[in-house]
């Protein structure tokens, strides 16, 4: 047999990908009980009314989904189909496992729809309920009204102005969950993978917006992919910023959970680089549009303060020395893990990677990696050249007020 290669054949790439540590899931009780066994460990830190900043454990966690899913079913809201709208919240995403609990259909909408809208979808798939943040407090007082599937309308955050005979405020709805739990309600077996657990609409951009119905095998089968996919640890910290409602951040976040990741809540899209600073992430999930507003930020913060010819010598300091640094850019940003499709935006925008003398340099300081604790390991540079005092290998966006500088100064320890 002749071992002449074909034309046009592909060679695989025979890279050996690095130990995923998390647990196969099938089903909303599987991922529930992995939510529990992560015990004390932080799952979500968030900002409260006065912006200070709340964490809650997994334990805790699962304890909310659990008073949730037995007060609904004390409702009587057992495999009915209930809808979620607003932003990023523990409510909101505990409420979607418990829906899902308990046998129902969750209804995840786009909070930035107008009210005619939203309503006329829900009325579209006969909605029995709609559990709905505090920006939406007063704003269904004429759905109550017309319509006529709508028969529970679910406030997060009560206002005591927002009265009607459909309300019922979801801290009701805990406290009877509560009293379910401590009386041993424990959330049903899954019994049906395939049957429609979830209703999803299409943004309408190419016409009108279509109901898209998935499983539970449909949902947990992409979470596990986003499991496999990407190479996150238990003690990676990521900051949740894309809408919670689109199908690539929700699985991302099931995924997350399932890891038994830190995940932080950004509150704003104005604030959302000083919650970086914040939170401090090792990792986000993103569309490239975002990574290419970040970098384009970065160069207009560079003009405005006359050091853009500093950062172009940096990159082109780094391109001509990638070659002596040891380090896997197109899998990191700051730290963070892109899925497939972002890896190019990466590697063209923003590799600053290279090791040189600081006096050479035109940079004002180092960072050692004791100061950068939240540089996981795996991302540091394992060889830089000899005689030098540092690597831009990270792009650190959380030490300093200063835009540019936090972008450009990273450390080799």
């Amino acid at each position: 047999m002749s071992n002449t290669k074909k034309p046009n054949s592909i060679t695989p790439i025979n890279k050996p990908k690095s130990k995923r540590e998390y647990v196969r899931v099938s089903n909303v009780i599987e991922l529930c009980n992995i939510i529990k066994s992560h015990g004390d460990k932080t799952a979500f830190s968030y900002f409260d009314k006065a912006r200070n900043v709340q964490d809650m454990s997994y334990g805790e966690f699962y304890d909310l989904i659990l008073k949730t899913a037995a007060g609904l079913t004390e409702k009587g809201y057992a495999g009915k189909r209930i809808a979620i709208i607003g932003e990023t919240s523990v409510n909101w995403v505990a409420s979607y496992f418990a829906i899902l609990g308990i046998g129902g259909v969750v209804i995840p909408m786009d909070k930035e729809l107008d009210i005619d809208s939203i309503v006329g979808l829900l009325g579209s798939v006969e909605t029995d309920a709609i559990i709905y943040s505090a920006t939406f407090n007063g704003k269904f007082a004429e759905a109550q009204k017309t319509a006529k599937d709508i028969k529970s309308f679910i406030p997060i955050c009560h206002d005591e102005n927002e009265v009607g005979e459909g309300i019922i405020p979801l801290d009701d709805i805990l406290k009877l969950g509560e009293t379910a739990v401590n009386n041993g309600y424990k959330l049903p077996e899954v019994t049906d993978r395939e049957g429609l657990a979830e209703m999803l609409f299409t943004s309408g951009t190419t016409g009108t917006s279509k109901c898209v119905m998935l499983s539970q095998k449909n949902v947990f089968s992409v979470v596990t992919s986003a499991c496999e996919t990407v190479p996150f640890t238990p003690d990676d910290r990521i900051v949740s910023v894309l809408p919670i409602h689109h199908t690539y951040e929700l699985d991302c976040m099931l995924a997350a959970l399932d890891y038994g990741i830190h995940i932080c809540i950004n509150d704003s899209l104005t604030r959302v680089l000083k919650n970086f600073k914040l939170f401090k992430p090792t990792g986000l999930v993103l569309v490239p549009l975002f990574v290419y507003t970040i970098y384009k930020r970065i160069w207009s913060e560079a003009k405005k303060t006359g050091r853009d010819k500093i950062l172009k010598v940096g990159i082109g300091a780094s391109r001509a020395l990638i070659t002596n640094v040891l380090f896997d850019f197109p899998n990191t940003f700051a730290g963070t893990a892109f899925a497939p499709e972002e890896r190019n935006v990466a590697r063209i925008s923003l590799r600053i990677v290279g090791a040189y003398k600081a006096q050479q340099s035109g940079l004002s300081r180092t960072v050692t990696t004791a100061q950068c604790p939240h540089i996981a390991p795996a991302y540091r540079p394992v060889q830089v050249l000899e005689d030098c005092t540092f690597a831009v290998a990270y792009i650190d966006i959380v030490e300093t007020d200063n835009l540019l500088r936090d972008k450009i100064i990273v450390t080799v320890g």
